[in-house]
């Protein structure tokens, strides 16, 4: 899959550079890990706020790195952090769900040879970094 991601030490210039990388993935499972990520930010939105979600791309080393960040309900990353990511893992009961969007998000990323990270503040938002392995630039595509 092609991704496009900006080079961000030009972020608010005129002039911003943006790149092409190729990600190793399958079409159905990166589908997977968005709509659960995108959904789950939506689901766990703030009440006394309207939704921000953010999607931004970046390369760190040899990977492609996506966040989905979001201004919901955030979570005390040092109580659950650690059951973040497993099987039927829920953490807010007023919403409806089964505790299995993040664990297929986890297993989909290491399918693929990636990893995710994830970050939050309790009422102020939630932060997931997928990390997809880079295989090069598709033939015939220069880097910039």
């Amino acid at each position: 899959m092609h991704v496009f991601y900006s080079d961000d030490s030009l972020e608010g210039k005129p002039n911003r550079a943006f790149y092409l990388a190729v990600i190793r993935g399958l079409r159905p499972l990166i589908d997977s890990i968005l709509m659960n990520l995108i959904s789950n930010a939506i689901k766990y939105r703030h009440p006394d706020r309207s939704p921000v979600i953010i999607l931004k791309t970046s390369m760190k080393e040899d990977y492609v790195c996506l966040e989905v960040s979001d201004n919901g309900l955030g979570m005390d990353m040092d109580l659950y952090g650690e059951k973040l990511f497993t099987l039927y893992g829920r953490f807010h009961s007023h919403v409806d769900g089964k505790g299995l969007g993040l664990y297929l998000v986890k297993t989909h990323v290491m399918a693929m040879g990636g990893m995710i990270e994830a970050e939050g503040v309790v009422d102020q938002g939630m932060k997931f970094s997928v990390f997809f392995r880079q295989v090069g630039l598709p033939a015939g595509v220069e880097q910039v």
